[in-house]
Order: structure tokens, then C-alpha cells, then sequence
């Protein structure tokens, strides 16, 4: 029966070691289990220069926490781009970029360090094409590869995309207008240029991750 990594929050079927940190998740059966001649673990008192190491939360709790920052920042740019529609494309990439650096501080994606290359790719094509035909291009990679760069792509993409569409069908309540305004839409007059809002705060956020990610 699989069990919860209390290091990374990822379900391993390796009950002593977890298959994706590689952490040791019961150093006592590790040891009893070592093959003979083997060097004992190291014992964490030993290891005086190193920083103290904080169990993540299961990934449910940390998408928990997001979301009851997330949905409330997203309510009250949509009333301010209701009563200011002038300001809609400043709240949306206000907007957008605090939800990139949320998502990332509460490590719902992963860090710029692990996936800049994917995230950079991303955001060049959404310049030249607009981020709808990139977010679908990255949403089938992430179907047929399962690769987590396209993931983090996807999550980015789609967390700006839909903010943008909201704030804008706040301001103006009719549909084709909210999605050229948001830069959702062919004709769009800066498609993906407010996409590098959601990346900067994804990129921003990378000062206040753990270290021992």
C-alpha cells in the first residue's frame, strides 16, 4: 500500500525510501535492512552545518492554502474592474502576477531553478502567437509526455488566462470584448505580452522558497 512522502507530499509504493526526493522515510527499518559491510546512516545529530529540514505539506493543503489567497485576490480585482474599467489591464497584471508568485510560494509548481527553459520557451511563443494556442500546445505535450516543465507551463498559463478573462468580462460584460481585452482572442492588439506578469511573480517567488526543496 502506497504512503505519503512527508518530504515532498508525493505518494511512493517504497515504504522506507520515497521514489521521488529519495528521502529516507524510516531511517530505523533502513538501517535494520542495510546489506552487511554496509556504512551506517549518518546520524542527523552529526550533521551540525546543516539547515533544519521542514516536512512539506501534502500537496491538497498547499493547493488549500493558494486558493484561499487566490480567489479572494481575483474577487476584488473583478469589483475594481467593474467600478474602474480604465484600470483593467493594470489590475489584471497586477492580478496575474500575484497569482504566479502565490502558486509558486506555496509550491503548487515548481521552482524557477528546475523549470526556467520550458516556462522561457513558453513565453516567447506566446508573444508571437498568443498564450491560447501555446496553452494548448503545452496542455497535449503534458497529455502524451507527462513531463512537469509542460506542466508548470500549463498551470502558469492557465491561472493568467483565466484571471485576465474574468477581470475583463468584469469591465466590459460581453463576451468576445472580455477575450480581446484579455489578449484571449486572435485579434487581440497585445497577445501574451501580460503573460510575463503571471512568469515575473512565478520568477519573484523563487526568493522565498525553501532551500531544502
Amino acid at each position: 500500500m502506497p504512503r505519503t512522502c512527508p518530504w515532498c507530499g508525493m505518494e511512493t509504493a517504497d515504504l522506507h525510501q520515497c521514489e521521488w526526493c529519495q528521502r529516507v522515510l524510516d531511517p530505523v527499518s533502513a538501517s535494520t535492512n542495510a546489506p552487511a559491510g554496509a556504512p551506517p546512516p549518518n546520524d542527523p545529530a552529526d550533521n551540525t552545518d546543516d539547515c533544519p529540514v521542514t516536512p512539506l505539506a501534502p500537496l491538497s493543503i498547499r493547493l488549500e492554502w493558494f486558493l484561499g489567497l487566490a480567489l479572494p485576490l481575483l474577487a476584488v480585482s473583478m469589483a475594481a474592474a467593474h467600478f474602474v474599467p480604465v484600470a483593467c489591464n493594470i489590475v489584471t497584471v497586477s492580478t496575474s502576477f500575484c497569482a504566479g508568485f502565490l502558486v509558486s510560494v506555496y509550491q503548487v509548481v515548481q521552482s524557477v531553478d528546475e523549470h526556467w527553459a520550458p516556462v522561457g520557451f513558453a513565453v516567447v511563443l506566446s508573444l508571437m502567437f498568443g498564450p491560447v494556442f501555446v496553452l494548448a500546445g503545452f496542455l497535449a505535450l503534458v497529455i502524451m509526455t507527462r513531463v512537469e516543465g509542460c506542466a508548470t507551463v500549463v498551470i502558469l498559463l492557465s491561472l493568467h488566462l483565466l484571471s485576465a478573462i474574468a477581470i475583463a468580462y468584469s469591465a466590459a460584460p460581453e463576451l468576445q470584448v472580455a477575450l480581446r481585452m484579455a489578449g484571449a482572442a486572435p485579434q487581440a492588439s497585445l497577445p501574451g505580452l501580460m503573460t510575463l506578469a503571471v512568469v515575473a511573480g512565478w520568477t519573484a517567488a523563487n526568493f522565498w522558497r525553501p532551500l531544502d526543496e
